[in-house]
């Protein structure tokens, strides 16, 4: 490969040569092509000369400035290519030079010939180089790669991704329709009709389901042994285990509405299991005045005892019940409360209180 490159490196060496005869002047092509676009241009414009070294070119509503000892003007192309822009032309122009005359060296045919000027010279074959007793020039160490190594091998693009080998991958494959065999979709966005029918089954006839009538929670005969609600306690309602029936409440619910016991036959109670009293919304005692919102439900709550006063608890807190852990033990004494040590540390306090 290096023998190629180097034999490539010649030609090419003799062919710029020969490219610098086909110029016309003194000037590379290129350099020539963007000067005469700026001729063109240049031959249009408006100029004002100080009698100097300074020029005002007017181009439509721009003015630009054209020093000739720096060979610098306003618009910057002509320092940044180093071939006078359009501004220039124009000034030089008007002064009766030449604009080829001020373009940069590094353009000239000169400059070109004196980066050409130094050759490849040819060698002899590998084979007739002589032997040196120089030590042979060998690759460097392998240097371990910080972090873990990888366990697999990078694989060549040809090589399948898969740790398989007996299946091939369907990289490249087309898509074919297993209905009308077309290439580009498949059976699941298949729209073609298929060519049978599927046979129908015959319709059943349409059947109504049976409309169901609404189940009333059983009666419950009136009581003269008790006339309370079934809320006089609330503990008593959930474990009641009595064998005569519960008179039933007046009800205000906003559920559902108590059943009415006027007309209605008693609940049968024999050969089943006797239900519960329970039921939605807020159930009222007509003798004592008690609420009671969704009685028997988990969501049992008294929201009046009848005086109109809600339930409070009257426990009070932070009392000492006088119990004492027996067996324990701390720091050799025994464990106390922690009511206990507060009533201590007052006692300590107004001791020291006392005291002074």
């Amino acid at each position: 490969m290096l023998e190629d490159i180097r034999h490539k490196m010649m030609d090419r060496h003799g062919d710029m040569i020969k490219f610098i005869d086909t110029w016309i002047g003194d000037i590379s092509p290129m350099a020539r092509l963007i000067l005469e676009e700026n001729k063109e241009i240049g031959r249009t414009l408006r100029v004002n000369w100080n009698h100097d070294i300074g020029f005002e070119i007017q181009e439509g509503e721009y003015r630009h400035i054209i020093d000739m000892t720096r060979k610098t003007c306003s618009c910057r192309l002509w320092q940044l290519r180093g071939i006078p822009c359009q501004h220039a032309v124009c000034a030089l122009y008007h002064i009766g030079q030449e604009p080829e005359d001020y373009v940069e060296h590094w353009y000239k045919k000169d400059t070109f010939l004196r980066a050409y000027k130094y050759f490849l010279q040819p060698i002899s074959n590998m084979i007739m180089w002589p032997d040196t007793n120089n030590p042979p020039v060998e690759p460097p160490e392998v240097k371990p790669m910080p972090g873990r190594p990888g366990r697999c091998r990078r694989k060549d693009k040809d090589e399948p991704r898969k740790k398989k080998w007996g299946k091939a991958s369907k990289n490249g494959v087309k898509m074919s329709c297993s209905k009308c065999h077309q290439v580009g979709h498949n059976k699941r966005t298949c729209k073609s009709v298929p060519s049978q029918q599927p046979t129908q089954q015959p319709a059943r006839p349409f059947q109504q389901p049976p409309v169901r009538q609404p189940s009333q929670p059983p009666l419950r005969q009136p009581s003269t042994r008790n006339a309370s609600s079934l809320c006089a306690d609330t503990s008593k309602v959930k474990g009641r285990k009595k064998k005569e029936p519960i008179a039933s409440a007046t009800s205000s619910s906003v559920g559902m509405p108590p059943p009415s016991s006027v007309g209605m036959p008693p609940a049968p109670s024999v050969g089943r299991k006797r239900t519960r009293d329970v039921g939605f919304g807020v159930y009222t005692d007509i003798q004592t005045g008690r609420q009671v919102i969704n009685p028997g439900r988990s969501s049992e709550r008294v929201i009046s005892s009848g005086t109109g006063i809600a339930f409070k608890d009257a426990s009070q807190t932070n009392v000492d019940l006088g119990f004492k852990p027996p067996g324990l033990k701390w720091k050799g004494k025994d464990a106390m409360t922690r009511n206990q040590l507060q009533q201590l540390s007052k006692k300590k306090v107004q001791s020291k209180s006392k005291g002074k």
